[in-house]
């Protein structure tokens, strides 16, 4: 009964439809109505039990995973050890949520035949398909020259993630465990580091509620669970809260897991712990400005419901690059940029409003006017970090980080486009923000990043050609201006849109097309949207919220929301 009470971590849905998990009544009435069963049959000994799982592939060889997969689709033996370390060399340092020594026990045994389930892994050959497709991921990024190329000449990834997904399919299972929600987790990270954003929430979607219907927020674990996989299963349930935009599964008093402590964890428990902080700050954030329940409230409230919740993060931000004994290595560098992103996407709306209301010519409030030029700088500063920094050779942390670092220079960058496009916002902002050209220069760096990784994700290879594209146009206005007899206009030719859709910004360059990445159009919903592609690593996607659209006004001082986007 203590153990029912507190949830369990094994479902048996296909007995009973209605049983929901370990700390439901349905578990409880039925375990009351068990008590007179047989003393001398207890009944963690059925075959069914989760623990004892591994009986059904020793008794029935042919029933092993191993045993069904074709020789042809996994990599070679080499190929695969090759992908396994570099797994743990580069995404497992971001994704702490496998313990090495466990997994090779397993990943052996696998190899030579022999059962890998058990303990809570029921289902493991699925966790070792993602983990194959993690470390041919991380290999078309891989700063040497062979690796790389034979990882983009071998389709090992998407195969390895498919055999992912054919398991759930072909192994008949009673229910959900640990190697249901962390294969589930890593496909979501895979996909969504592959550009397939739909496909990605789905299964980080599917990920969180088995999490749930486990019991895996009540941190109870099997008696004889391998000991070095409990920290690991802690760590699942932090990243799933946060990556999945639960507010109440971050804090501490909400569920039982423990918060990795500080002073004792390794690096990458200690990052997971402050990125769990992070996450707190930034839906305190989003509620206190964005939130539905002031959608009467005007700029200037906004403005200062701003401030106060950056003055939070940024004092949260200097306590930890001061008291953190490794602010500035890998993983400091990775928070440094999730941090600027995040207020990136908090202050843009005000920029926005800002271009808009300058292109109307209307008066334009000292509040958006001071947030507008906060945007400003901190886009040219996770630019300049991220082009002199981010270094894929330098750090196997990095390397993995690449592929959502590339979505937070997307965002910077077309932050800044926004900016040098509006002459008329330039001439407002110009004695707050850098030089022109300086800007123009930083969006130039970001191009080149961009195609340097060209090869790996196709993204990056339209995202630069774009870039240079509208940089080309506003260059030339730019240039041109500085010469009064040759003077143009640079929306000379084209019209300039209604920018009363914050949407339709960037519509000024014919055949502008922002490639897809982070957002599917290049608009300024995503600080307020339910489900923010690029949130994910900020804590701030997945939200299963109201899906109101909103809006800015640029009509006197209100801030509105309408229905759809078309509405303005």
């Amino acid at each position: 009964m203590a153990q029912l009470l507190r949830g369990v971590n094994y479902l048996t849905i296909s007995r009973n439809p209605e049983f929901y998990g370990g700390s439901s009544s349905n578990a409880i009435i039925s375990a009351v109505e068990a008590a007179e069963e047989s003393e001398d049959q207890p009944a963690n000994s059925r075959i069914e039990w989760p623990l004892n799982r591994a009986r059904l592939w020793l008794d029935n060889a042919a029933n092993l995973r191993f045993a069904k997969v074709t020789g042809s689709s996994l990599p070679p033996r080499p190929v695969a050890d090759d992908y396994v370390n570099r797994y743990f060399q580069t995404a497992h340092r971001l994704y702490p949520i496998l313990n090495r020594i466990s997994f090779m026990e397993r990943y052996r045994n696998f190899w030579e035949g022999l059962p890998t389930e058990g303990k809570g892994y029921e289902l493991w050959a699925a966790v070792l398909y993602m983990v194959l497709a993690h470390g041919h991921q991380c290999s078309t990024v891989d700063p040497d020259d062979r690796v790389r190329n034979d990882a983009l000449a071998s389709p090992y990834g998407e195969t390895c993630f498919n055999l992912a997904k054919s398991t759930f399919a072909d192994v008949p299972f009673s229910g959900g465990d640990m190697s249901a929600v962390n294969s589930l987790f890593l496909a979501f990270v895979w996909l969504f580091n592959q550009q397939r954003l739909h496909e990605a929430y789905a299964m980080l979607g599917t990920s969180a509620r088995v999490g749930y219907a486990i019991g895996l927020h009540r941190e109870l674990m099997p008696l004889d669970a391998h000991v070095l996989d409990t920290n690991g299963w802690c760590a699942t349930w932090w990243e799933l809260a946060t990556l999945s935009g639960r507010p109440c599964g971050i804090q501490p008093r909400e569920v039982d897991v423990r918060p990795f402590p500080l002073d004792t964890s390794p690096i990458d428990l200690q990052y997971l712990e402050r990125m769990r902080q992070f996450s707190y700050l930034a839906w305190d954030a989003y509620e206190q400005v964005y939130s539905l329940a002031f959608k009467h409230s005007g700029v200037t409230e906004r403005a200062a419901a701003l401030r106060a919740a950056d003055g939070a993060i940024c004092a949260w931000y200097d306590g930890w690059y001061h008291d953190s004994t490794w602010s500035k290595e890998p993983h400091g560098l990775i928070i440094r940029l999730r941090y600027l992103n995040l207020r990136i996407l908090l202050y843009r709306a005000f920029l926005n409003l800002v271009v808009q209301k300058r292109e109307k010519q209307m008066e334009v409030k000292e509040e958006s006017v001071v947030a507008a030029a906060k945007c400003i700088e901190m886009a040219m500063s996770l630019v300049h970090v991220t082009t002199s920094a981010i270094n894929a050779g330098s750090s196997g942390t990095l390397q993995a980080s690449l592929f959502h670092t590339m979505g937070y220079l997307w965002n910077a960058t077309l932050t800044l486009l926004l900016y040098v496009r509006s002459d008329s916002t330039h001439d407002l902002l110009a004695t707050t923000t850098p030089d022109r050209g300086k800007i123009i220069d930083n969006i130039e760096s970001a191009a080149v990043f961009l195609a340097r990784h060209q090869d790996a994700l196709p993204f990056a290879r339209v995202a630069a050609e774009k870039v240079r594209r509208l940089l080309k146009k506003v260059a030339t206005g730019y240039v041109s201006s500085d010469t009064p007899s040759t003077s143009t206009d640079i929306h000379a030719g084209f019209a300039v849109p209604n920018l009363e859709s914050p949407d339709r910004i960037l519509n000024f360059v014919p055949g502008f097309d922002v490639p897809t990445f982070d957002i599917p159009r290049f608009n300024f919903e995503m600080a307020f949207s339910g489900t923010s592609p690029q949130g994910e690593l900020l804590g701030l996607e997945g939200r299963e919220g109201d899906r109101t659209n909103p809006h800015w006004s640029p009509e006197g001082e209100g801030f509105y929301f309408y229905d759809t986007p078309a509405a303005g």
